[in-house]
């Protein structure tokens, strides 16, 4: 198991990495998938999650895949 302070972000590397979109903003990587997209949110929230969502959804660099 690798903890997050262990982690590196080296394009090279053949990983998958699983992050928050929270801990993913200043990032970027070659592909991003998202999945959940299509779940229920917070009416009271929903501005602040749409924002959160585009920052992970920009994080791509050549492929982005989102699952409802």
């Amino acid at each position: 198991m690798t903890y997050q302070d262990d982690i590196t972000f080296a394009e090279k590397e053949d990983t998958v990495k699983f992050l928050t979109m929270h801990s993913c903003k200043g990032l970027e990587f070659p592909l991003v998938a998202i999945p959940g997209a299509g779940r229920l949110v917070d009416e009271g929230r929903k501005d602040d999650e749409a924002r959160l969502l585009y920052v992970a959804m920009t994080r791509a660099t050549r492929e982005l895949m989102v699952v409802g």
